[in-house]
């Protein structure tokens, strides 16, 4: 039995994929924004700080129901509709959304958010009871 021998189809499917993913062409599939988040506990607090260049403040929207906080949003092109015209462009942009399950020791009527340059920082302070506290000793 004969099968037909390729030799350049590697290539083929990499400059394929190359254009498709990285030069987002038309006929493939673009990446959707996920803002990547750090998230740093202490004794009183937990500290959520979310990367979201180019998100103005009236697309985010900061959400807490049932345990859960959602963080939701958009970034936008800032490029025009171009019909001759071919660009490229890496960053990605649309709707995006990110869940955190806050636990029972967050107190989620105390939760405060702040957006500055680009960078989104969620504080989430603990309940009273679920900080420690030193039991002092007495004699007796």
């Amino acid at each position: 039995m004969l099968t037909l021998y390729r030799p350049f189809s590697d290539i083929e499917r990499f400059h394929r994929e190359f254009r498709n993913q990285l030069l987002r062409e038309p006929d493939g599939e673009a990446e959707h924004f996920r803002p990547v988040v750090d998230i740093e506990e202490d004794d009183h607090r937990v500290l959520i700080t979310a990367d979201l260049p180019g998100v103005k403040q009236e697309d985010l929207e900061i959400t807490v129901k049932d345990g859960v906080l959602l963080l939701s949003g958009k970034r936008e092109s800032k490029l025009e509709e171009m019909t001759d015209v071919r660009y490229y462009s890496e960053r990605c942009t649309g709707a995006f959304f990110r869940q955190f399950r806050l636990g029972r020791k967050v107190d989620p009527e105390k939760i405060q958010a702040t957006l500055q340059d680009g960078v989104l920082t969620i504080e989430l302070p603990k309940r009273a009871e679920a900080q420690p506290r030193q039991i002092p000793v007495v004699t007796g």
